[in-house]
């Protein structure tokens, strides 16, 4: 598991525009896929580390693939 820092270090990096919950779900997202990879990253694992259901985080980004591309898209910008 990541530190806390990590943490603070990425929510300060997302501008505005994004809801509380979106930004748990990126920050925990991008978490699991660097501490366990693309293929073994679960979207109840992020659920679970962001707090939220797991119908939520399908609700926002419709699938695992569109939400990598968010998590790419948020810490390349």
């Amino acid at each position: 598991m990541r530190s806390p820092g990590l943490t603070t270090f990425l929510a300060s990096q997302y501008p505005s525009g994004y809801t509380e919950k979106q930004l748990a779900i990126i920050d925990a997202a991008t978490r699991i896929f660097l501490d366990h990879g693309y293929h073994n990253a679960s979207m109840e694992t992020i659920a679970r580390e962001a707090n939220v259901s797991k119908q939520t985080i399908y609700n926002q980004y419709g699938n695992k693939e569109a939400l990598f591309s968010a998590v790419i898209t948020r810490n390349c910008q």
